[in-house]
């Protein structure tokens, strides 16, 4: 098939890397992939670098560009696609518009819940969960047109779960951008209650974001400069969190969550706020829950984790979970038949 992804955003969050994943598997297994991508785009220098992809960048500068809209329209003719993917509201509206004016069929993942005007020109759209699909029902949208298909983890699932009963010292880690919605601050004041308890315990953070030095300000007024280590934006996701003995999700937002797909990829035990993505591929059986916000709720939940040889039970559902749902095969060949039945 001739697929032209669409993705406007400029940074690197959860959606953007559904749409650098989806991307480079589609074209890995032989479809002929166009990416249309905004110049400014932190993903350009790496898309460029996939010698498989047909990558046009052009700058955007919001929904309202009739320039940027002439621009994708051009390419998407020229390549001559036969289906259009976008990805957020300036891809959705945009590209939207372009592909209905060639009458090419178009589709749109819209990774949360959205703005529906933006996205009065797609045919069709994917929803990462259930919570999603019913927002969009809810809203007008008919039943007919949504799918859900989950987002999907790179990684090369462990065959089995491996826990070394004999540590005397535990590393909680969490990675992720440092931005109030990730709930880092609650993971910091949470693991200065772990503390008072348990000194065997060390947290380590991934990431980068704006707030990085109100979260280097919160662990010097704790006291914790020896105990809490931020190790810097994260390339190699796997090493990073295959080393923890405990993963943490401490958003107070999750519309997904593929950090969680790669923890349990990495057969290690997970601690996740109740939100709707965590909440919708984990249960009870597969993590520790506590409430979004909830210092004590989290420290309680990491110290009964720490402190009980079930973890490696929840860590081994979850893993069976993920190879069952949501590698990059099973979750691909979703698109491809929802590809397929579009066209």
């Amino acid at each position: 098939m001739r697929i032209a992804q669409i993705m406007l955003a400029r940074g690197f969050g959860g959606a953007e890397r559904s749409f650098f994943d989806i991307s480079e598997t589609l074209a890995s297994i032989g479809h002929t992939v166009l990416v249309i991508v905004d110049a400014r785009s932190v993903l350009l220098p790496r898309l460029a670098g996939n010698k498989r992809l047909l990558v046009i960048p052009i700058k955007c500068y919001g929904v309202w560009d009739v320039f940027a809209g002439y621009r994708i329209k051009r390419a998407l003719a020229e390549f001559n696609a036969q289906i259009v993917h976008a990805h957020l509201a300036r891809s959705a509206h945009l590209g939207g518009k372009a592909a209905r004016a060639l009458q090419i069929p178009s589709l749109v993942k819209t990774h949360n819940l959205v703005n529906l005007k933006y996205y009065k020109s797609i045919d069709h759209f994917v929803t990462t969960t259930q919570f999603q699909a019913k927002y969009l029902i809810k809203n007008g949208i008919s039943k007919p047109q949504i799918t859900t298909i989950p987002n999907f983890t790179r990684l090369k699932p462990v065959d089995s779960v491996s826990s070394n009963h004999e540590k005397k010292s535990f590393v909680i880690r969490a990675v992720g951008r440092f931005v109030y919605k990730k709930g880092f601050d609650t993971l910091i004041s949470a693991f200065e209650l772990i503390q008072r308890q348990r000194a065997d315990v060390r947290l380590e953070l991934g990431g980068s974001g704006p707030e990085f030095e109100k979260l280097l300000d919160q662990v010097a007024q704790y006291g914790l400069q020896q105990e809490v280590k931020f190790c810097g934006w994260i390339e190699d996701v796997q090493s990073f969190v295959k080393g923890a003995d405990l993963f943490v999700i401490p958003s107070r937002d999750e519309p997904f969550g593929i950090v969680a797909l790669e923890s349990m990829a990495c057969g290690v035990p997970i601690v996740a706020s109740r939100t709707h993505g965590p909440t919708e591929i984990l249960t009870e059986e597969m993590a520790y829950f506590f409430d979004s916000g909830d210092t004590l709720g989290l420290a309680e939940q990491v110290l009964s984790a720490l402190s009980s040889e079930r973890r490696w039970g929840k860590a081994e559902a979850a893993l069976a979970k993920l190879k069952l749902t949501y590698t990059q095969e099973k979750v691909v060949e979703k698109y491809e038949r929802l590809y397929e039945r579009i066209i």
